[in-house]
């Protein structure tokens, strides 16, 4: 129950406050979505016709490209995160921009996702020395480590909203604050994945009928599943950390 009510929380804050959530992220995803073409166009001319790596210069762009990317989504969630905490109003159409919190947020993620990757790269080969040769069993017990992998990221996700409202917080106290909410998370995150591969059905039916109409979709189904995502981990610390009621 509390999985359902975080995630209607979160989709449906985005969806009663559309206006500022595309005057916060709008031109900023529009320029996101260059980025997205521009990474896949550099993706694909880095591999030669023989299969093997072409200049240098073009790895360098692909670095440059992702850089962007993941700055710009930075700030889109940064943004989000103050105008849902801390009711910081957008001005203009691009929303202002707090460096010293884009720099700690992306500081925490990377934090963040090397534990998770150390902690599951340890299980995953105590699993392999474990199992041996018996690959049905290993199959299945990586996907339950894939699992576990994106629960121990919500329960350690309020330290990104934290980050990016100035607060300090600290993975043990993130811990803390998100106990006994695994089945919570489970449920949300598997929402989250039939929302996104709706989305995306309709995205591809619109393909069909218009290249130009389905590619416009397919931009705004990834704005909204940027939106959401930051959403999601805006609604996890209002309501365990701040204590906001789920209304």
């Amino acid at each position: 129950m509390t999985g359902w009510m975080i995630f209607r929380h979160a989709v449906g804050m985005v969806l009663r406050n559309w206006r500022q959530a595309i005057q916060i992220s709008g031109l900023l995803y529009a320029v996101l979505a260059i980025f997205e073409i521009s990474l896949g166009g550099a993706a694909k001319g880095h591999i030669g016709p023989d299969g093997m790596m072409m200049s240098p210069a073009i790895g360098l762009s692909m670095i440059a490209v992702t850089a962007g990317y993941v700055i710009l989504s930075i700030w889109i969630a940064v943004a989000w995160h103050r105008y849902v905490l801390l009711e910081e109003m957008p001005e203009g159409w691009f929303p202002k921009w707090h460096g010293g919190a884009v720099a700690s947020y992306l500081g925490i993620s990377i934090l963040i996702t090397l534990v998770i990757a150390l902690v599951s790269m340890v299980i995953g080969w105590i699993l392999m020395f474990a199992l041996g040769g018996a690959m049905p069993l290993l199959t299945i017990f990586i996907i339950l480590l894939a699992v576990g992998a994106g629960i121990a990221f919500f329960r350690l996700s309020p330290m990104l909203p934290a980050a990016a409202i100035g607060e300090k917080m600290k993975m043990s106290e993130a811990w803390h604050q998100t106990r006994g909410l695994s089945g919570a998370i489970l449920l949300i995150v598997l929402l989250q994945f039939g929302l996104m591969v709706g989305l995306q059905i309709a995205s591809n039916i619109l393909m069909t009928i218009s290249p130009v109409i389905g590619f416009v979709g397919q931009i705004v189904v990834n704005w909204f599943a940027t939106i959401v995502t930051a959403s999601l981990l805006t609604t996890f610390y209002g309501h365990f950390v701040q204590e906001r009621p789920l209304v």
